[in-house]
């Protein structure tokens, strides 16, 4: 039986039981988490939106996980926030709060973090913006498949004083 055909109760526990799976904390499993989620966001987009309340505490782990973790992370997270129904708008005011504060940090990696998830809430609401005006046909990136390693961002983009990086955050 697929996710789809699940009680919403049922979907509930799954969603919590992926989730509980950052928590562990080793690399394999968050990353098996979060291709998990990027299936369910990318085909069963409209049984996870409603869910989408649930993976904010997924935003409290950003900064435990490794650069590549945090971009697949904010791709699903920053999809489900920026789609055109209400289901991610307290999503999308975390992520905002989450970006800023890594923007504004000392640390580096922090810093990195809040680079990357600025450049996918970009991506997303470009993505949303030329959708609405019928400039991509049928979805997003990540509704082909955004996980892919192509938007992932140079290292050189990342480095405070770039040009790149003061062109992403001012």
């Amino acid at each position: 039986m697929s996710f789809v055909h699940l009680a919403e109760y049922l979907r509930a526990t799954i969603l919590g039981e992926i989730i509980m799976h950052a928590a562990i904390g080793k690399v394999d499993t968050v990353n098996v988490m979060l291709q998990t989620l990027h299936i369910l966001s990318r085909d069963h987009y409209e049984k996870l939106a409603p869910r989408s309340a649930l993976l904010m505490g997924l935003l409290e782990k950003v900064e435990d996980m490794d650069v590549e973790q945090v971009r697949q992370l904010m791709d699903v997270l920053c999809f489900l926030a920026f789609s055109k129904d209400e289901h991610g708008s307290r999503l999308r005011s975390d992520i905002t709060i989450l970006m800023r504060k890594h923007l504004s940090s000392s640390n580096t990696q922090l810093k990195r973090k809040g680079v990357i998830s600025a450049t996918m809430v970009v991506k997303h609401m470009a993505s949303l913006e030329s959708e609405s005006q019928g400039g991509i046909d049928g979805a997003s990136n990540l509704r082909a498949s955004s996980c892919s390693r192509d938007s992932q961002a140079s290292d050189d983009s990342l480095v405070p004083g770039s040009k790149a990086f003061n062109a992403m955050i001012y």
